[in-house]
């Protein structure tokens, strides 16, 4: 599995040719916060070869809080499902992340997103980590009890060139 799992086309121009997400968080988020993933169509890919890689992506935005950005692999109806997500904290620009209102490439080893993994909510944490079985290639969220952030914003979030690459 190679290439980008979004509609990114990389130009990350904004303008109305452009093809990028556009997230508008803040709405109907009062008890939990925003979030958005990427589905597989089809079942989960075996993306084990990229576990020295990175998970890549540019954004856009001037978002005030803490952003997570991550994957998850396994299943919730196959009781095996984990969250591997990091913090993205424009204060210290993580991963090359910034809220400055232009383009910033964010890379993010897999190494790091495996560290920082947790058991899905309801699933068998006596499972384990499977890369070889990854359904939501990326999400992107901020959950205000994992950051701290209110959500008191309508600041757009652009999103464009999201991929897996090998080192």
């Amino acid at each position: 599995a190679s290439g980008d799992y979004t509609q990114g086309d990389g130009q990350e121009t904004g303008d109305t040719e452009d093809n990028v997400f556009e997230l508008y968080p803040g709405v109907d988020s009062d008890n939990w916060g925003w979030g958005m993933m990427a589905l597989m169509l089809t079942q989960g890919f075996d993306l084990s070869e990229y576990s020295s890689g990175n998970l890549v992506f540019s954004v856009k935005t001037e978002y005030p809080g803490i952003i997570e950005a991550g994957l998850q692999t396994g299943l919730g109806t196959d009781n095996d499902s984990w969250d591997l997500i990091v913090n993205l904290d424009p204060t210290d620009n993580s991963y090359g992340y910034n809220n400055d209102g232009a383009w910033h490439e964010v890379i993010i080893p897999i190494a790091d997103l495996v560290g920082s993994a947790e058991i899905s909510y309801g699933n068998d944490a006596s499972t384990a980590v499977q890369l070889d079985k990854v359904y939501t290639p990326f999400v992107i969220a901020d959950r205000g009890g994992a950051t701290g952030d209110s959500w008191d914003t309508e600041t757009t979030i652009f999103i464009d060139k999201v991929r897996w690459t090998k080192n």
